[in-house]
């Protein structure tokens, strides 16, 4: 089996089992992206079907927390904690390579699955790829995500909101979402 080419970064290791869905097999993977200064693109609540959904999901997709939800499904397709500690504003970020299938000659294409206070984007780095490329990669990714929906782990997380002085405490416990704010002191 011929190793695929990288597109905008490094593969460092891979950390969990791939998922297969459209044209792309999803490996969960510590990475290095081109570059610094990223931004965040392909948003969850972007997709076609992220509002379609049972109502729980959709009401946290409506506040811009669905980093809750993205978190347990990760958690229950991958069985990778996409949980970070102690970081302002994000909550979840993970590392990916987004494998093509479709290809006569392999490639891959890294990217982040984070969030920013609890809104979940895609994270490509400085390599210029081109948009079609990003899209067909979030659609598929979000579509894998959401073809078992209600399948969801449990656990539980935090940030802090330097400028509101809270603490977010968040979680899913038996299929049930949990959000509330601390006041720090």
């Amino acid at each position: 089996m011929e190793l695929p080419v990288f597109l905008n970064g490094t593969l460092l290791d891979v950390i969990g089992p791939a998922r297969a869905w459209g044209d792309f097999k999803f490996v969960p993977a510590r990475i290095e992206l081109i570059g610094n200064g990223y931004s965040t693109e392909c948003y969850f609540l972007d997709h076609p079907a992220a509002t379609a959904q049972k109502p729980d999901l959709a009401q946290l997709v409506a506040h811009r927390m669905d980093a809750i939800w993205v978190a347990a499904r990760i958690l229950a397709e991958f069985g990778v904690d996409p949980m970070v500690q102690d970081v302002e504003k994000t909550a979840i970020s993970l590392g990916f390579a987004a494998v093509s299938t479709s290809s006569s000659v392999p490639s891959a294409t890294l990217f982040y699955c984070e969030d920013y206070y609890l809104r979940t984007g895609l994270v490509f780095g400085n390599a210029e790829l081109a948009a079609a490329v990003k899209n067909d990669i979030a659609h598929a990714f979000w579509s894998l995500l959401l073809k078992d929906a209600d399948n969801t782990a449990d656990f539980e997380g935090r940030i802090y909101h330097s400028g509101a002085g809270v603490w977010l405490h968040f979680g899913c416990r038996g299929g049930v979402f949990e959000y509330r704010e601390e006041h720090a002191e």
